[in-house]
């Protein structure tokens, strides 16, 4: 990342998710957000296991090099080691403060999907999340978006810091795609067709739901 980037006029979307695998969904939502907000980054942030989630199906090994993958005819989007170098599980709140500590002032933007936000009060010092970062809540057309009642004392505390935004992505999910894999079929509609090699070329998925 440019020096240029990290300083206090940058804005930096921070992506993070099992990616299990990354999917052109994941590609296709941080593509709409970062034109809709202006932001010189995306960077995707592999989980080592979330606190909320079974464990992943395939390694942290192979999910970042999938994500690498995917991203890497994208020269506005860069991949993070960072969750998938500490022990699990993955708590937001410390991604952030290592991401503040490499960005300086940088404006950091938390990309969740829209039904996230019932569970965020339930994580680990949303506030000092709130205090870092914008959450950009993304939601499919149709979709109430809306900041839950769980959420509205932190939302006045911290007036703009909750985004909702609605995106279009491709109707495709990594359980499906999972789930294809055991049946043999084809994914190059669902994710990058080098990912697709990826996963034939090192068996991943076959014995998974």
């Amino acid at each position: 990342m440019s020096a240029s980037k990290c300083g206090a006029d940058g804005r930096i979307g921070v992506y993070g998710g099992s990616f299990d695998p990354v999917h052109v969904g994941h590609i296709a939502l941080a593509a709409v957000v970062r034109e809709t907000l202006g932001l010189d980054t995306v960077m995707f942030v592999p989980t080592q296991q979330s606190p909320f989630k079974q464990v992943p199906a395939a390694s942290a090994l192979h999910r970042v090099a999938m994500v690498r993958i995917a991203v890497s005819g994208l020269p506005w989007a860069t991949v993070s080691t960072l969750e998938v170098g500490r022990p699990a599980p993955s708590y937001t709140v410390d991604t952030l403060k290592s991401v503040r500590e490499k960005t300086g002032e940088a404006a950091l933007f938390l990309m969740v999907g829209a039904d996230i936000l019932n569970d965020l009060s339930s994580w680990r010092d949303p506030a000092q999340i709130l205090c870092m970062a914008t959450i950009v809540a993304v939601g499919r057309p149709g979709e109430v978006l809306a900041v839950p009642p769980s959420l509205e004392g932190l939302s006045r505390a911290y007036p703009g810091r909750i985004r909702l935004l609605e995106c279009v992505t491709p109707p495709t999910s990594s359980s499906a795609i999972r789930r294809s894999v055991q049946r043999g079929e084809a994914l190059d509609a669902h994710v990058d067709p080098e990912v697709a090699r990826y996963i034939a070329l090192h068996g991943l998925y076959r014995a998974t739901g």
